[in-house]
């Protein structure tokens, strides 16, 4: 599609001028964000994904995390902030590489990400409760994940600010995608004027 290559020649001049692109699709369990993030691996210039899931279990097997809900959500405020420093030094890492990334799953804290000059910012996908039932009843991540999902079992409240915007994936996949490559290229566009401007 037409914006598709516009975000293609926008993330070449963004890796020109030695950035990385660094973009994040989060949201609750359920709402698409690992189908999203593969369709984006294989239409756009990211070199690989980040999967949020390895980072939770690498942390409660390191620290014997036990208090987690049923779906990996930490409700341990110390252990979350070591999940924050993870992502952050991560990116840290990926930018200094050069390496264009998608980070992949729940429990990013978009308050605190936003103040990191390493990640563009990101996507939050929502869907309605009928329709997380319905994918958790069918997931195509988790083939043993049987669970009817209520938002109690979400710890993680979400927040749109300038870098991070909610997008609703009760619909069409495609209508769900172009809302994200929108958003993709407005902080495209957002981080290009910034080192154009400094």
């Amino acid at each position: 599609s037409s914006i598709e290559k516009t975000i293609l020649s926008k993330i070449n001049e963004l890796n020109d001028l030695g950035v990385a692109a660094i973009f994040s699709v989060t949201g609750g369990n359920g709402t698409g964000k690992t189908h999203m993030a593969k369709y984006m691996l294989t239409h756009l210039l990211f070199h690989q994904s980040f999967n949020l899931g390895l980072v939770t279990k690498t942390i409660r097997c390191l620290t014997d995390a036990g208090d987690v809900t049923v779906l990996e959500n930490f409700r341990n405020e110390s252990i979350d902030k070591i999940f924050t420093h993870i992502i952050q030094y991560s990116c840290s890492e990926y930018q200094n590489n050069g390496v264009n990334v998608l980070i992949d799953g729940a429990q990013i804290d978009t308050v605190a990400l936003r103040e990191d000059s390493s990640i563009l910012g990101g996507v939050i996908l929502d869907v309605s409760v009928p329709k997380r039932i319905h994918r958790n009843n069918k997931p195509s991540t988790h083939f043993k994940r049987k669970l009817a999902i209520h938002s109690t079992t979400d710890v993680r409240r979400y927040f749109d600010n300038d870098k991070f915007k909610t997008i609703n994936n009760d619909g069409d996949f495609l209508e769900t995608y172009q809302a994200v490559l929108e958003q993709l290229d407005y902080l495209l566009d957002k981080k290009l004027n910034e080192i154009r401007n400094n």
